[in-house]
């Protein structure tokens, strides 16, 4: 009998446990990659590769500790009804309640709202995670995974892509299969 209590009482822990675990990005992004309401795309670095030799060493110091993009976007269609859509925001919300990550840059504009947030500690990020959305178009949800990332060098890497010092084409094509 008491063996039954303490078995019991130890499946009710587990069981507890079990239930206040709070999803993770990777585990929303991996079940959500099948999902026909989403676009998913792993990007490796490398798709990058030969227009670095230009780069300075800070964007080198910043292209070499990016290993991957993980991009989840989930497209409002016109006509579509909006329950769907806010309820995904109400999960990736949850999701990014979770106390591994913390908050970089907050973005606020009108229609449109997104926040950066990373997981590791100051100059050693291993998780930048970059979540958006704009009532009128969607959300995206992107995963930037690297080793002993810097946010300080990752806003680098993106100034670099948004001056053109890296070609961003391979990206490009990479939409237009989408149709975007």
């Amino acid at each position: 009998m008491k063996k039954l209590i303490t078995l019991s009482v130890l499946a009710l822990v587990l069981a507890f446990s079990a239930c206040s675990k709070k999803e993770s990005i990777q585990e929303f992004y991996v079940k959500n990659s099948e999902n026909p309401d989403y676009l998913a795309v792993d990007i490796p670095m490398s798709l990058f590769k030969g227009n670095e030799a230009s780069f300075s060493a800070e964007q080198q110091k910043a292209f070499n500790s990016v290993n991957k993009l993980n991009v989840l976007v989930y497209p409002l269609k016109t006509g579509q009804d909006t329950a769907e859509f806010d309820s995904q925001k109400e999960e990736i919300k949850e999701v990014l309640s979770n106390d591994d990550y913390e908050d970089l840059v907050k973005i606020n504009n009108g229609n449109q709202r997104g926040v950066i947030k990373v997981v590791g500690d100051g100059d050693a990020v291993d998780e930048i995670i970059i979540y958006g959305y704009d009532n009128s178009k969607g959300l995206a949800l992107i995963r930037v995974l690297g080793n002993d990332m810097n946010p300080k060098d990752f806003m680098t890497l993106a100034h670099s892509f948004e001056k053109g010092d890296l070609d961003s084409s391979q990206f490009e094509n990479i939409a237009k299969m989408f149709g975007k």
